[in-house]
């Protein structure tokens, strides 16, 4: 699930004085590279840093790519609960 947010550097992903997103996650792990993902705008260049490409989605949408279920906001939770791969 990628929600809304990115870390831009600075202390670590999970302290509370700064935004994270599984997109992080996703990104660090290198499991993105050729796929399609749907993150905040904001964290467009850092899924391109990737090498995955960035897919814009309506805030109450979700992006799927094969087993891979994203979105770019936490308002699109419903739908991304739907496109979840099973």
């Amino acid at each position: 699930m990628v929600g809304a947010g990115c870390w831009s550097g600075g202390p670590k992903p999970a302290s509370r004085s700064r935004p994270f997103a599984a997109v992080q996650l996703l990104t660090t792990a290198e499991v993105v590279k050729g796929r399609s993902i749907s993150a905040y705008p904001a964290c467009a260049p850092e899924v391109e840093h990737a090498g995955a490409k960035s897919v814009p989605a309506g805030w109450a949408e979700a992006h799927v790519d094969g087993n891979l279920a994203t979105r770019s906001a936490g308002t699109a939770q419903p739908t991304w609960l739907a496109e979840s791969p099973r």
